[in-house]
């Protein structure tokens, strides 16, 4: 799995009636419109550090359901694992 997209950090600014996301003093976005802008900015200026923790936790999930039968985890882990791969742009078998 490669980074296909520009590195964080990223950060949400507003400016008056609308929301921009911008990384290392580029705007990384049109600027976003609408009643949940200011919310949608942020979403979208944590999505690589939300990134890095589904990775992170995808492997936990798997790691804990094959190495120690937490199958408890199962459900949990193929959620996560098919988010990855709708990211990644991969098919999913679920």
């Amino acid at each position: 799995m490669s980074t296909e997209h520009t590195p964080g950090p990223w950060t949400a600014a507003r400016r008056g009636y609308k929301s921009q996301v911008w990384n290392d003093g580029q705007m990384m976005t049109a600027e976003v419109l609408g009643p949940n802008h200011a919310a949608n900015a942020r979403l979208m200026a944590a999505a690589p550090d939300l990134l890095a923790a589904l990775r992170s936790a995808t492997f936990a999930l798997e790691s804990a359901v094959m190495l120690a039968g937490l199958h408890a985890l199962a459900e949990p882990a193929a959620n996560a694992r098919a988010a990855l791969n709708r990211f990644y742009g991969e098919e999913t078998n679920a």
